[in-house]
């Protein structure tokens, strides 16, 4: 009788220290999952980005944009596409531009994409105008798409947002970010 009860006692034990096992990978597992997805949308976020150190921001209104200008103390000027314009499915888009920055905006005057000609507004992982496209590519990588009609833009798309840099001899000159025109705009 003595074997019986310290075989069942053992074999509850046995029991026990399985179930707890079992429920240990389980619940560990999600929390795996979680943090892979969680440094991936980290990593994503590094990357894309919606503004330019926080002043300027895709889905802007044309008065915010044009007021911070205007404390800049930048001259601007407004532009309107024309037919003859690359992106002709762009029609009703207008823009305003000082030498530093251009800012286009849809037909519902949401800011959907920002060039940027100065060294003193950065991407979100440091680029500028004037680094070299070493620092580009150690920065961005090379999971980039030129540009077939320039040649010397290199794009880099991730999940609706584009991030470009124009660089004629290998030296950043220009770069932008922008919502492709086959997305819709996001405020």
């Amino acid at each position: 009788m003595k074997k019986i009860i310290i075989m069942a006692l053992l074999l509850a034990l046995l029991l026990v220290s399985c179930t707890t096992t079992i429920e240990s990978d389980i619940t560990t597992q999600p929390t795996t999952t979680q943090q892979a997805t969680t440094m991936r949308e980290i990593n994503n976020a590094d990357v894309v980005q919606t503004d330019i150190e926080g002043i300027f921001y895709l889905g802007q209104s044309p008065e915010d944009f044009l007021s911070i200008l205007e404390d800049e103390g930048m001259q601007v000027e407004e532009t309107r596409l024309t037919p003859g314009d690359r992106i002709a499915e762009w029609d009703g888009f207008f823009s305003f531009s000082s030498e530093e920055i251009r800012a286009w905006f849809n037909p519902d005057e949401q800011n959907v994409r920002f060039n940027i000609l100065t060294p003193d507004l950065a991407t979100n992982l440091g680029i500028r105008v004037g680094d070299n496209k070493e620092r580009v590519f150690e920065l961005y990588g090379n999971n980039f798409t030129n540009d077939p009609y320039e040649g010397l833009w290199y794009y880099y798309t991730y999940d609706d947002l584009t991030i470009g840099f124009l660089m004629p001899l290998d030296t950043v000159i220009w770069w932008n970010i922008f919502i492709p025109s086959d997305q819709p705009s996001r405020p």
